[in-house]
């Protein structure tokens, strides 16, 4: 039996900007300690994918990691799937899709190249998600994203030189089991807004600002608000952590992001609203190879 070949890749949050990006102002992405962790190894007959929800993606996967490749034929392979992200969001088909497009290429050439990896998984997302492009370079290179979509033909991706203070890179992610709602106004004077606090988010982190990556949070939750963008249910428990001496904001459906000087504190006013929370790293390392041929 050979060795298997283990790849992960990271889930991705947008962490500001994520209001503005569809009328052409920046986001920026970070990639997320909590990993999609990607198996192959040569075995069995033809290929088997555990679990089978994720066959269909990965045979899609497989015949694109041939056709670039030219190969002819293909041994048989056990792909194995695993996560520990809170439900279906973050990000984590993109991950998936990076992960398994590195494993199975390094199992068939054992060739390790982030790259063509980026490419193909690119490729892929591409008919799924409408940052395709964006989503699969964060889960490949990790760090941090600042993305703009230019013009309809044209957008700007650049890996960010940052390296926050370590008060700046544990956060915290709570599920209010309360749906989004879109933004309500969507005015030329808020997308400046908008702007704005994603600046500021992506200045304070590179500065190592606390109490303007705060700040920065908070105003852009004011806005979201403001554009009726947030659930009532989600503004109480925000409230209380800001007057708790934390920041807090929501993002994409049902989430909330938050940063608090106490964790204890944070966990109390959870518990008293009825909510878990998880706590995530901020700008960790993209794709890695965990374990290939020649390890021990």
């Amino acid at each position: 039996m050979s060795e298997d070949i283990v790849v992960s890749s990271p889930t991705r949050l947008f962490l500001s900007g994520t209001e503005g990006i569809a009328r052409g102002g920046p986001a920026i992405l970070t990639a997320l300690s909590w990993r999609v962790v990607v198996s192959v190894i040569r075995k069995g007959k033809g290929m088997t994918v555990i679990p089978p929800a994720f066959t269909q993606d990965t045979e899609k996967i497989l015949d694109a990691v041939k056709k670039a490749y030219k190969l002819h034929t293909i041994p048989p392979l056990e792909v194995n799937v695993s996560f520990s992200v809170p439900g279906d969001r973050f990000g984590v088909h993109t991950a998936f899709t990076v992960a398994a497009v590195g494993a199975i290429a390094y199992a068939l050439k054992g060739l390790w190249n982030p790259p063509f990896i980026h490419q193909i998984a690119y490729e892929l997302e591409k008919r799924h998600h409408p940052f395709a492009d964006a989503e699969s370079a964060i889960s490949t290179y990790g760090g941090y994203l600042w993305y703009r979509q230019e013009l309809p033909f044209l957008k700007s991706i650049w890996q960010l030189p940052i390296r926050p203070k370590p008060e700046l890179v544990h956060l915290w992610c709570v599920d209010t089991k309360t749906g989004g709602k879109p933004i309500q106004k969507k005015s030329d004077v808020m997308r400046s807004e908008f702007e704005e606090q994603t600046r500021r988010v992506t200045t304070a982190l590179k500065e190592g600002d606390v109490e303007a990556f705060t700040a920065a949070l908070q105003h852009e939750e004011q806005l979201l608000e403001r554009a009726g963008a947030v659930e009532r249910e989600m503004t109480a428990y925000i409230r209380a952590i800001e007057r708790s001496g934390g920041a807090a904001k929501a993002v994409g459906e049902s989430t909330v992001l938050c940063w608090h000087p106490q964790e204890e504190r944070l966990n109390e006013l959870s518990q008293r609203f009825h909510l878990t929370i998880r706590k995530v790293s901020i700008g960790e390392e993209g794709i890695r190879l965990e374990r290939g041929r020649g390890d021990s």
